[in-house]
This record gives structure tokens, sequence and C-alpha cells, in this order.
């Protein structure tokens, strides 16, 4: 009987460890792992020990397995199933636009990606937008989602948004948008002589 450690999901350039341990055949076993991309063709490492951690990997999916053979019982020879390394690229940051202004009380236009964002670990993101009002000097968290938009409503303070997007390896935040709040033009009453001109 074979066991092996379970599949794994992974940052970009971190290691995998992994292990098998074997019941019957014999007390001295031989180890061999193989790697896979493909989980068809399989390639030798160079560990012979119970115990594997890879070299760092780069994004992809990578199978494991590891052939044990009993050395008191050569015709016990046994593959593991593969353990699966999921790797995740890191984020690359798309850009959020754009800047621009609106009356006081109304309400901004929709702030979105014009540019996209990459990465492998797309379907696992948490979006929290962030405001900085003018004349503050810390940002304030005015959402926490799962979309990557987000439309600001009754404006009465231009202020800077930036979007954050959170993943199981990586933190990274998106340029900041200004928007201007300008306003409301006031009406004061006319004033002036009371004399006036005949017909006018």
């Amino acid at each position: 009987l074979i066991s092996i450690s379970p599949s794994q999901n992974l940052c970009y350039m971190d290691v995998a460890h992994m292990s098998v341990s074997v019941v019957g055949g014999g007390n001295e076993y031989s180890y061999q792992w193989q790697i896979s991309t493909d989980n068809i063709s399989y390639q030798n490492l160079s560990c012979v020990l119970p115990e594997y951690t890879s070299q760092p990997l780069t994004g992809g999916t990578y199978y494991y397995r590891c052939i044990v053979t009993a050395t008191r019982c050569s015709a016990y020879s046994k593959t593991s199933e593969p353990i699966i390394i999921r790797v995740y690229t890191d984020i690359q940051v798309g850009e959020l636009g754009t800047s621009h202004e609106v009356c006081y009380g109304e309400d901004a236009n929709p702030l979105v990606m014009i540019t996209p964002t990459t990465g492998s670990i797309l379907d696992d993101v948490k979006y929290i937008w962030w405001v900085l009002l003018d004349g503050e000097s810390e940002w304030e968290k005015v959402a926490e989602t799962k979309l990557d938009t987000y439309t600001p409503q009754s404006m009465t303070r231009s202020s800077q948004y930036r979007l954050q997007l959170v993943t199981i390896c990586d933190t990274v935040y998106t340029n900041p948008v200004y928007i201007k709040v300008n306003p409301l033009p006031e009406i004061q009453n006319l004033q002036g002589a009371s004399n006036v001109c005949y017909n006018q």
C-alpha cells in the first residue's frame, strides 16, 4: 500500500514538498520520483528518497509520482497516484481610468479597468475599493466586492479612488483615479438703483 502527499496550490516560485510511505512488500525499498506537465509523459528526477522537494516552480500545472520497489521482493513495484501541483502566476494589475469631473451631489462615472488585469489566479480574487478625500492623508475602505467596477455616488468632495486586488499569493493596487467635485453655481439677488427709464 502506497500513501502519497495530497495535491497542492502554490504561488509563483514556491517549492513543493512531498513524500511517500509504503506498507508491505518487505522492509527495504527503492524510490524513483517522476515529473510530468501533462500526466502522460513522465521524466525521472534525481531523487531516490521517500521525500522530495522541488525546485522553485513557475506558473502551470505539474504532476509528480513515485515508483516504489521492494528490494527484498523485486516483483513488488508500485507507482503512486500523481500529486497535482498548481502554481499560480503573479497578478499584473491593469490600469484603472479615468479621472473626471462631476457636479456637487452627482454620481461619478463608473470606475472600470481600461486595460485588463492578468494572472492565473483571477478566479479567486477579492476586490477592495479605497478612497482618499481631498485634504486627508489616510486611505479609507469604501467597498469589498467580487467585482472590478465601482460607482461613487452622491459626491460632495473631490477624491481619489483606487482598487486593491487580494489573492492567496499577492496583494496589488491600481493607479489612483481623481474625481473633482465642482460646486453648484449660486444665484444671488440683483441689486441696483431703483430708477428706470420709461418703457424699459
